[in-house]
């Protein structure tokens, strides 16, 4: 995009402008990377950039301990799972991740821990929990003699 979609005549220029999110009863705040037209004003944001302030501020919700459904929901959400997946990995039903997010079922406590753990892990480009969880769910049959190298991987 060079041009302004808005106003068809302005070009844009790189920048950095304010962006929000409200969780709950939080509001998290950051400066974003923009684009701006010149003539109008209007702002026009990266997408993989409002993906990762999503997941920055779902890394901030694990890390604090909340434990309400629309913290559970925006947690799922920026770890990239949908509510059924998310009930698969936890053995549980796609109503319960439901009730646990609307607040009609008490929060399990350790599927909040996985939720942390799944954004916490995407945010720094890992997959070892959800690897585990995949595991778990199609577990693979071990042979009785296992070689293993204890080489640096």
């Amino acid at each position: 995009m060079k041009r302004c979609e808005r106003c068809k005549t302005g070009k844009l220029e790189k920048t950095e402008a304010l962006d929000s999110v409200e969780v709950g009863q939080h509001l998290f705040t950051a400066r974003v990377p923009a684009l701006k037209c010149r003539e109008c004003g209007e702002l026009y944001f990266d997408g993989p950039s409002l993906e990762r302030f999503e997941l920055r501020v779902a890394v901030e919700l694990a890390r604090s301990g909340e434990a309400t459904g629309d913290v559970m929901r925006f947690m799922r959400k920026a770890a990239g799972l949908r509510a059924l997946e998310l009930a698969e990995l936890l053995g549980v039903t796609a109503e319960t991740v439901s009730r646990w997010e609307t607040g009609r079922q008490p929060m399990e406590h350790r599927a909040m821990a996985v939720v942390g753990a799944l954004v916490v892990e995407r945010f720094e480009g890992r997959t070892s929990t959800l690897d585990n969880l995949k595991a778990l769910r199609s577990p693979k049959k071990l042979g009785r003699r296992v070689e293993l190298s204890l080489a640096a991987s």
